[in-house]
């Protein structure tokens, strides 16, 4: 998971529309930061390429446009990173 965390990060770094905090755990969170674009509309289009996030407009004191989602398989990771610099394209 280690390896991971570090690869997925720094991939993570690389899309400027999306603020990544740092993982200190197996799962990152993820603030969009492009007007227009809200976690669920992320969130929808990420299901229907077989991938799972985590809405986290419900969550207490994650006001805004926040998504989360574990780390997972390296094949599943890349398929994520993939996915998410497609639709900021």
């Amino acid at each position: 998971i280690t390896e991971e965390r570090i690869w997925m990060y720094q991939a993570l770094l690389e899309i400027p529309e999306l603020h990544t905090f740092k993982p200190m755990a197996n799962f990152f969170l993820v603030k969009i930061e492009k007007d227009g674009i809200t976690s669920y509309d992320l969130f929808e289009y990420l299901i229907k390429q077989g991938l799972m996030i985590r809405d986290c407009a419900p969550f207490t004191c994650l006001e805004g446009e926040y998504i989360r989602f574990c780390i997972m398989s390296p094949e599943d990771n890349r398929r994520l990173i993939e996915a998410l610099k497609t639709y900021f394209l």
